[in-house]
């Protein structure tokens, strides 16, 4: 798998989590997530917080 297209409505990072280890492997090459500019909007994960870590 080279994409990882993830549309799940704030659950993003469970999804990026269960996907750990595909792309630590280097399975998934490119992930492209919804992700939403106001943090209180609570249905797309805030887009500062995938750049956390």
């Amino acid at each position: 798998m080279d994409l990882l297209k993830i549309d799940t409505e704030g659950f993003d990072l469970k999804v990026l989590h269960v996907a750990q280890n595909m792309l630590v492997n280097g399975s998934i090459k490119l992930v492209y997530i919804e992700c939403g500019l106001d943090p209180s909007i609570d249905y797309h994960v805030f887009f500062q917080i995938f750049f956390r870590n």
